[in-house]
């Protein structure tokens, strides 16, 4: 069955020209339908052939061709799922787009694709994901999401950062087990050469020793066998039964987009529309949770001219519906805390509040206004150090500490390792440091970090910050 579907152009005298018309074919027994528009706006003449298709490409990228382009690839992912049998996972942040809510779950994973390119591979001590091994163990494997934008088939977050994380993980957990799958570095010729590979292979028993050095003393979750990827693509062959795996847990990794090659007029379907959300989504306000919410129909009925407008009602509803956030322990301590500002914070203990917006309500808060991300690398170290003494006067009296910022993620974590690295042995006993300099060095600040990694696995201080961290600890006395 065909929808004839017409394309028109804007022109800057506000009227319409229509310049073509499309169809769009719909298989009978398909009940999902997703569909497009194209608004072109007219270049004043004289427009070259280059003006022109970036107008087109600016113009076909809207929000609503985004939406339905999600939408168009989280149907595919959900068909993965079911063909293995297995839980959906999200790789933050464009893998959060593509799961519907009946499949979303409260964990997630954060592998850089950074820490996958060439040459510049690495197996991150900040991001450890350590949280991913017993949800593994319990569903005996699992489906991770991501996804890329034009031109290329897997996004390096699929193709080696993981593959980098399984090989220093198998190892970890499989000390002096040769072959069986525990020490290679299962990856796919379609995206990482042999030379690569082996190049990247060559420096995993590094990595190893540091996760080892940096993990010391702490017992990591247990498996059985294993970890191996399985890549997935929109032109991959699906089982037609869930398979059993008898020799390892399968991760499989799912890059959601299907290829726009050339450097043409890329279309209304939008490769990778779920990244860089940050650019497209503005300031509206929207997240995939309100995007799969109780409005997901609504917004995927709005046309180009009242979609804003829809998704503005949305996120005011959910928005409006929205509390709670989780006060996590930091193990392991008893007493220090992390947790971003929507929680519902304890009324004992010290509260250090890092929101540039203060906390209302909260009595039992000191306020240290630090900003996000690198801009608050000079409020860290100016805030920081004076307000040591009062984080050591309440933890000596055995009071706790809870950490807060606005995502319980960047600042909360970043000034929470300055308590941990000064207050704190390996063992997670308090240690009264009153008037002399604590030792501290690069390593001890990775391993605190890590203690904040295991419970909040979204944790992810800037660069900027961490700068500021160690500034703060070389120099407080």
């Amino acid at each position: 069955m065909t929808h004839p579907t017409t394309i028109t152009s804007t022109t800057t005298d506000d009227s319409e020209v229509e310049i073509g018309t499309t169809t769009a074919t719909k298989d009978e027994d398909d009940d999902k339908e997703f569909t497009f528009t194209v608004a072109i706006t007219a270049l004043p003449p004289p427009a070259t052939l280059s003006q022109l298709t970036n107008s087109i490409r600016h113009n076909t990228r809207t929000l609503r061709n985004r939406l339905h382009s999600i939408a168009h690839d989280s149907a595919f992912v959900s068909s993965v799922s079911a063909a293995y049998g297995l839980p959906l996972l999200p790789n933050l942040r464009a893998g959060d787009w593509y799961i519907p809510s009946p499949q979303r779950t409260p964990t997630c994973v954060y592998f850089k694709s950074t820490d996958g390119h060439t040459n510049e591979w690495s197996f991150s001590l900040r991001r450890l994901n350590l949280h991913l091994l017993p949800f593994i163990a319990a569903h005996d494997g699992a489906c991770i999401v991501d996804s890329t934008r034009r031109g290329k088939r897997f996004p390096d977050a699929l193709s080696k950062t993981l593959p980098i994380w399984i090989a220093v993980v198998n190892r970890l957990l499989f000390p002096g087990v040769p072959g069986a799958g525990t020490g290679e570095l299962h990856t796919t010729p379609l995206a990482v050469a042999e030379s690569e590979r082996a190049a990247i292979e060559r420096r995993i028993d590094g990595w190893v020793e540091e996760a080892r050095r940096t993990l010391a003393g702490r017992e990591l979750p247990v498996l059985h066998k294993p970890i191996r990827p399985i890549f997935v693509t929109p032109l991959s062959p699906l089982p037609e039964a869930p398979p059993r795996f008898e020799g390892f847990y399968p991760l499989v990794l799912i890059t959601a987009s299907r290829v726009v090659g050339g450097t043409g007029v890329e279309g209304e379907y939008i490769q990778g529309a779920g990244d860089d959300h940050e650019g497209w989504t503005g300031t509206s306000g929207l997240t995939p949770a309100i995007f799969w919410g109780e409005w997901h129909a609504r917004i995927m009925a709005a046309g180009e001219d009242d979609i804003d407008d829809v998704v503005a009602a949305a996120v005011a509803a959910e928005t409006s519906a929205d509390a709670g956030g989780e006060v996590v322990r930091i193990e392991p301590t008893s007493c220090v805390y992390i947790a971003p500002r929507t929680a519902l914070l304890p009324e004992e203990g010290l509260v250090v509040d890092c929101c540039e917006t203060q906390l209302q309500g909260c009595g039992n808060a000191v306020h240290v206004p630090i900003p996000a991300g690198k801009r608050g690398n000079k409020a860290l170290r100016t805030l920081v150090p004076p307000l040591m003494p009062l984080l050591r006067r309440t933890l000596a009296d055995g009071g706790s500490v809870t950490f807060v910022c606005d995502s319980g993620d960047d600042v909360a974590a970043a000034v929470a390792v300055v308590c941990l690295c000064s207050f704190f042995d390996g063992e997670g006993n308090f240690v009264d440091n009153e008037g002399r300099k604590f030792a501290v060095d690069k390593s001890l600040v990775k391993q605190r970090l890590a203690w904040i990694s295991a419970a909040r696995p979204m944790a992810n201080p800037a660069r900027g910050l961490m700068s500021a961290v160690n500034s703060v600890l070389m120099g407080w006395e």
